[in-house]
């Protein structure tokens, strides 16, 4: 079920529910996007990517708080370039398999020029 609340000129507010359980939320303004993605654990804010992490060792359970930019491939090759770098190899996951649209990560490995 999807409720939609639109206030003209303002904003939308869009939220998703499963079973009366609320999945995901998105409010978008004529100047900015926001979306939560509760199954994720995400939050996106602008071209930032919010979330919680939680990581338990034999040393306890720690809880980490990540925030990433989100770039599209040329404005990365440009900021690399502009640094004296180009990028050597792009990597879709953690075991390094080739990058792909549907790859869970973009991952790039650089060299100086």
């Amino acid at each position: 079920q999807a409720e939609i609340r639109i206030k003209k000129n303002e904003k939308i507010l869009i939220s998703v529910r499963v079973l009366g359980i609320t999945m995901a939320k998105a409010l978008i303004t004529p100047s900015s996007v926001q979306y939560y993605d509760k199954i994720g654990n995400k939050y996106f804010e602008g071209d930032f990517v919010k979330k919680e992490i939680k990581v338990i060792d034999q040393n306890g359970v720690f809880h980490f708080r990540e925030q990433v930019q989100l770039f599209e491939s040329n404005e990365l090759e440009s900021m690399l370039s502009a640094q004296g770098y180009q990028m050597t190899e792009h990597f879709g996951d953690y075991d390094l398999r080739p990058y792909s649209q549907t790859s869970p990560r973009s991952i790039w490995v650089g060299t100086r020029l």
